[in-house]
This record gives structure tokens, sequence and C-alpha cells, in this order.
């Protein structure tokens, strides 16, 4: 796309004063505005249906401590969300809807933040961007789990529209607004470096190559170095960024422990990258990527392979996809969450490529030919995503008979393409229609993929992106400790508890109303009125009664056969059984209460 087309793709027509509303609301910024809707639909709906999984379970009791006035270490955590939930728990109530609401706050705004792109990406570009951050299976994950990462991604999102904004419109509120952003990633996780890494290495080799190259590359970004902003607007920058650190760091000046937890973050990022013994592969990513976001990464690369050239913000965006690649994948430690920071940028590229293709399908000669073959196909599509849908439900797998009307659809589809390329008498119609076709396809696929990774079967642990899921029966076990408390003591949370072995999060989580909770490593536990052991572990306590309560689920797909691995890939089932972490809990009897 050459400077020109951008400029007439990022210019909004004249408002027709003929027209009700206020000025501001047009048909795109209606549409930007009904993805945002739908994003927070995805991400907040039953947002607490699923039990916190071991990591957030950490921070959300060590911030509900905080807040209770009990002892309770920050370090090791993200200021961001430690203060964050601090604050939530003030104006709400701890529970698992609330700490995850930041997350999901976060990865609503990454779809808005798309519409500041419009004049990198064109205005169909970043329509489409939006589009595929709101209904991405690994953003809409992310965002409704307790983790920094999606917060970076967002804060990185604005970051990276600030920075470029600035240089190309030089308006001040776009450097204010990189500053805030870099502050609240540099709060949020040690991961908020890998942005700044690309950035860096995208500027120290524009000038190099504009130092080399003697003038004779026009590109813009050798205009970014000639104009510096006002001392004014860096003084206020600046401010804003110091501001906000140390403001959100300590918790408005209230715990001046977040220092040094931000402080730490980096180390423990790159704490990341020594050998871990039980390290994912390194093409760790590129599976993920595979699995739950194959449009994306697709037309992701396909931008990538033509994009590098065209402009500067599309090599940044190449660059800042390399390295996030590279450095996650020979890190040792590679959590499931990584993926965020190479599918934002491939995102984006993703969008680009599809506006532009859209434009050609618009601006070509041939175009008549191609919007005929796109809407020929629509029932053919829809009949294809139905069967595939239906070929992949878990209660009723792998019907052969599914199968043959998928194999018909698609036989269909390219009959209808090649048809389309011989009588346009212009292979590039075909070629586009093709396009087009395989968008619609997997878009449809993708949204398959959001509904059943995070509603209907959310917790399932033969999803690589779960990791290690929380059981529902951490509640149950909970339930039966209140049902009996109350019983016994008249009170739902007044009965002793003794719990065998180190501090357990998840247990820690779930009976934190319970104030005579005590962690207890040795083989002889206190005679409680409850006690907790793990299924294994003989308490020595006569006369009690026990019940088995599951609390986490683990399961890996390595060294699965080709079989097996298919199977796993289209139906997310296995014939190796996950392994189960159960504990036990043991009432006393009442002779002895």
């Amino acid at each position: 796309m050459t400077e020109k087309d951008q400029r007439m793709d990022s210019e909004s027509p004249p408002a027709d004063p003929r027209l009700l509303g206020p000025p501001w609301l047009t048909v795109e910024s209606g549409l930007y505005i009904l993805l945002v809707l739908l994003a927070a639909a995805l991400r907040f709906s039953a947002l607490g249906r699923q039990p916190l999984q071991e990591q957030e379970a950490t921070l959300a009791l060590d911030a509900w401590r905080f807040y209770t006035g009990g002892a309770a270490a920050i370090r090791g955590h993200s200021p961001l969300l430690f203060h964050g939930n601090v604050l939530f728990y003030l104006l709400f109530e701890a529970g698992d809807y609330v700490v995850r609401v930041l997350p999901a706050l976060a990865g609503t705004a990454m779809v808005g933040l798309s519409y500041l792109l419009r004049p990198h990406l064109g205005r169909r570009g970043a329509l489409i961007a939006a589009a595929f951050l709101a209904f991405s299976p690994s953003f809409v994950f992310f965002s409704r789990l307790l983790n920094g990462d999606i917060i970076i991604a967002a804060a990185s999102l604005a970051l990276v529209a600030g920075i470029f904004g600035y240089a190309r419109q030089g308006r001040p509120w776009q450097l204010y607004m990189a500053a805030a952003a870099l502050a609240i990633s540099l709060l949020a996780g040690g991961a908020a470096y890998l942005t700044l890494v690309a950035l860096a290495g995208f500027f120290l080799a524009t000038v190099f190559r504009s130092r080399f190259t003697k003038g004779t590359d026009s590109s813009t970004a050798q205009a970014w170095f000639s104009e510096k902003p006002r001392p004014g607007v860096a003084l206020t920058a600046l401010g804003i960024f110091v501001a906000l650190f140390l403001l959100v760091a300590t918790g408005l000046l209230v715990n001046l422990h977040g220092l040094q937890a931000a402080l730490d973050l980096f180390s423990g990022w790159v704490g990341q990258f020594s050998p871990a013994s039980d390290t994912q592969p390194w093409n760790y990513y590129l599976a993920l990527l595979v699995t739950y976001e194959l449009p994306i990464l697709l037309f992701g690369l396909a931008a990538a392979c033509y994009l590098t050239r065209c402009d500067a913000f599309s090599a940044f965006l190449v660059c800042w996809l390399a390295v996030s690649l590279v450095l996650y994948s020979i890190m040792g430690t590679k959590p499931p969450s990584g993926i965020l920071h190479m599918l934002t940028p491939l995102a984006l590229l993703a969008g680009r490529a599809v506006g532009d293709l859209l434009r050609q399908v618009r601006e070509g000669e041939q175009w008549l030919w191609a919007r005929l073959t796109v809407v020929v196909s629509i029932p053919a599509v829809a009949h294809l995503v139905i069967q595939m849908a239906a070929f992949g439900n878990p209660d009723d797998p792998g019907d052969p008979r599914y199968l043959v009307l998928i194999l018909l659809s698609l036989f269909f589809l390219l009959c209808v393409t090649l048809i389309a390329g011989v009588l346009s008498l212009d292979w590039r119609t075909s070629l586009r229609s093709g396009a087009l076709l395989i968008l619609v396809v997997l878009a449809g696929l993708m949204v398959h993929v959001t509904w059943r990774l995070n509603y209907y079967r959310p917790g399932n642990p033969l999803e690589t992106l779960v990791e290690k899921p929380t059981s529902s029966d951490v509640r149950n076990l909970a339930g039966a400790i209140e049902d009996f408390s109350n019983q016994q003591e008249r009170q739902r949370d007044s009965v002793s508890i003794t719990v065998s072995g180190d501090e357990d999060p998840l247990v820690g989580w779930y009976l934190r109303e319970f104030s005579n909770l005590a962690f207890v490593s040795g083989a002889v536990l206190s005679p409680t009125p409850v006690v907790i052991t793990g299924l294994e572990e003989d308490p020595h306590l006569p006369d009690y009664r026990g019940a088995r309560f599951r609390v986490q689920t683990s399961w890996q797909p390595s060294g699965l056969p080709g079989h097996d691995l298919v199977n796993w890939f289209l139906f997310r089932e296995s014939l190796s059984r996950p392994e189960y972490r159960d504990v036990v809990m043991w009432v006393a009897p009442e002779s002895e209460q």
C-alpha cells in the first residue's frame, strides 16, 4: 500500500449535515463500538465460573491478606495486579469474579485501541485487527484469568500506537498515552521488557540503515529522528510516567515494598531463560498458534512476507514478531500466556493483510467476479462450518457422515473459485476469492474454538492453554467445611482446620474466611475437628470420617502417537489419562467434637 493509498484509506468522508446523530457516530465508529461490546460480553460473562488456578490463587490470597491487615508478601507479584485487587476488594467483595476484572478490562480495551492504528493499518485493516483481538481464543482466554500478560499486551499496543502516532502526527496526547502505557506495562510483568527490546532493536536498525545507505532510503522512519519532542511535552510525559509508576507500585504510597517488587519483575523475566527440567520444546508456541490461532497465523505470516518494506510500521510489526518468537522459543520456562506477545503483532499484521485484500477486491478490474464467488459460496461455507463443528462435537465425535459432507463442501468451494478465475480471465481474482473463502471458514472455526475453550468445556485439562486447571471440587470442599462448621459451631467459618503440608494457595484461597486455618508440615497432625491431607497420606486419626475431593488436573500432549494426536487436535480427547491431585477431608466423630 503506497502512502497515498494510506491517506485515502485513513481519511473519513465529510459529514453530511442532513444525517441524524452526533458527527462522531459513523458506520465505522459504530462497528468499533459493537466490537468492544461483544468483546466485553465474551470476557465478563460468567467470569467467575471457573475456580482460580494455582498462580491466580497465590496472588489473590496475598492481596486479600494485605487487605485484611495480615502478613502478605508482594515480592514476586505484579504491583499493578496486587494493588488493583486490593482496591477491588475495598469497592466490592473478594471472589473469583472480582479478582479477574482488571485483566478483563485490559482485554476489552485492546479492541478499542485498534482504532488508533487506522493511519498505519488503514481503516479496514484496523477494523479487522479489532475483530481478531475481540474473538481470538487466546485473547479471550487470558482476559478471563488473573494474569499480567494480557495487561502487558494491551499496554504494549497503546505504547506502540502512541509512539508511532506521535512520530506521524506530533500530537502531545499521543506521547502522554505512550508514557502512561509504558508505566502500566512495567508494573504488570517482566514481559514488558520484550516490547522495549523490539522497539530499541528496530530504532537502532533504522539509524544504522539511514547512515549507511547514504540517503537513498526514503522511508518515513528517517523523519522520526529529525524532529524531537518539545521540552515541555517531553517533561510532561516523563512526569506522567514517574508519577503513575510510583503511585501504582506503592499502592498510592501505602505499600512501599511495591517498588522493589516492580524492580524484581525484570530479574524474574530474565530468570525464565534459565534451563528448566520440565521445559517445553522450542516449538511450543508455534504449536499453540497452529492449534488455536490458525487464521491470525496464516494471514499474519502472509502479511509479514510482503509488508516488510512497505512502511515503517509494518516493518516494526515484523521485527516485534520475530523478537518475541525467538526470545520465547529459547526460554527455559515457557508459560502459555507468552503466546500473547507474539500474537499481538500477528493480529495487527493479519488485519492489515485482510484489509488490503478487501481493498484490492473492491478496486480490482474483475471485482464483480470476486464478489459473486463469495456470494455463491456463502451457503457452502455456512454448511462447512456447521459440519465441522458437528464433526468435532465431543459428545458424538468422528461420525464419518460429517467428514464426507465436509469434503463435499470443500470440493464445491474449490470448483467455484476455479470457475471464477477462468471466467474472469484473471488468476489474481481466483486467488483473492480463495483467500476470502479461507478467511470466512477459518473465522468461523476461530469462533467455535473460542466458545469451546472458554464456555463449552472451560476447565478441560486437554486444552494446552489451560495447563493445570483447578477442579470445581475445591468449592465443594469449602462448602462441606462450612456446613460442618455451621452444624457444630453455629458459625460457618469458626471451626479449626489443619492442612497437612506446606501452604497450598488453592486451599488457602477457598478457606480464607476461616481464621483457625493452619498448614502443618510433619507426620503428626493436630487432632482438630477438620483435617485435610493428601490422598496417599495416613493421618493416624482413628474414628475420623473422610471424604475425597479433587483439586487439580494436568495433562501434556507430548509423546502421543499419530492417531491419538489427531484425535486430540480434532476433539480434545485422548487415550492417555490426565494426572490428578486429590485431597481428603477428615472430620472428627461427634463424640470428640
